[in-house]
């Protein structure tokens, strides 16, 4: 963990009373230790999450769909605050932090999230499944969240275990406020402009832009992708994903572009050949105009151009031999 991340881990415990306090919850399997907030840290492990009782939506990692297993973990640990915010690595906030955990410092909402849609509002998104080994939620129920900042209510969490260890499972994107929601919970957005957002906080902490893409649309100040280097110019905003690079990083990332270029020159060597033996066949035209076909369909550099020539490779080369039979 850098600097960088440890001084936004600061501004947050700035941020919170000393009675409320402020955790940092860490991979203890990745071996992370910080002897500096080692006071406040909360470390858990394969061990531990298996001692929640129900499996992983996506087993061994929390990554996709676990991510609230270590709050629950946290909650079963301490379960005497009233509230328990989940802020990830890679949100910011382009303002005092206290700006908006005291907005809802009075608000009794069970779940405050972001992007709050309904199956109609997006049903192509890819995660709507929930299983159970006996019931079931008509899909047109079902309500799905972006969660890399959240808040949820003592109760919430509980009633959230309660269901887990019920048997249901699936992406805590469509789990949590799918279930929160049938069992009579209060839901809150952030801001935006769905419908699950009150009048007066449309867009109050993030901006949402209208699309059409089929991974829900999230566009604006929090949303999927694509990276921001840094938060924002707007001000009292959440910003996400905010993933500074590396110089280690953008070597990695140069170094697999040149091995990309590599095997895309190899490939247009290998065509080449092939494109040449036809020209030297009966049938040239045909390798001149699948040449000519693929120069003006594909880029040079797209991946496509190698899967169609491959598609294509069987009828070149018996294109190629009937050449040859025929006087060459």
């Amino acid at each position: 963990m850098d600097d960088e991340l440890l001084g936004q881990f600061g501004r947050l415990s700035d941020a919170v009373s000393d009675s409320d306090g402020c955790r940092l919850l860490l991979d203890g399997s990745s071996g992370s230790a910080l002897s500096r907030f080692s006071n406040e840290c909360y470390t858990f492990d394969p061990a531990g999450l298996e001692r929640l009782g129900y499996p992983l939506f996506r087993s061994p990692k929390i990554v996709p769909g676990s991510a609230h297993y270590p709050v629950l973990l946290f909650f079963k640990d301490f379960p005497d605050f009233d509230h328990y915010w989940l802020v990830e690595n890679d949100v910011r906030f382009s303002g005092d932090w206290r700006t908006l955990f005291d907005y809802y410092e009075d608000d009794d909402a069970d779940f405050i999230s972001a992007h709050l849609r309904d199956y109609s509002d997006e049903p192509d998104w890819c995660w709507w499944n929930l299983e159970h080994p006996e019931e079931a939620i008509d899909p047109r129920q079902r309500l799905r969240s972006f969660n890399p900042l959240c808040r949820f209510s003592r109760r919430a969490l509980a009633y959230v275990d309660r269901m887990h260890r019920e048997g249901w499972v699936g992406h805590s994107e469509v789990l949590l406020p799918t279930l929160l929601k049938m069992g009579g919970y209060r839901i809150v957005d952030f801001g935006g402009k769905g419908r699950y957002v009150r009048q007066e906080d449309r867009e109050r902490f993030y901006t949402e832009e209208e699309s059409s893409s089929p991974d829900g649309g999230l566009k604006g100040t929090l949303r999927y992708r694509p990276c921001f280097e840094r938060a924002g110019s707007l001000s009292g905003k959440i910003y996400h994903p905010v993933k500074s690079q590396t110089a280690t990083e953008l070597k990695a990332q140069i170094e697999s572009l040149n091995q990309v270029v590599a095997e895309r020159d190899k490939a247009l060597a290998r065509l080449e050949g092939e494109l040449k033996a036809i020209h030297e066949s009966k049938l040239w035209r045909f390798g001149c105009i699948s040449a000519g076909l693929f120069r003006k369909l594909l880029p040079w550099h797209s991946w496509r151009y190698e899967v169609v020539r491959l598609l294509l490779r069987p009828v070149m080369k018996k294109a190629y031999h009937l050449g040859r039979r025929a006087g060459h």
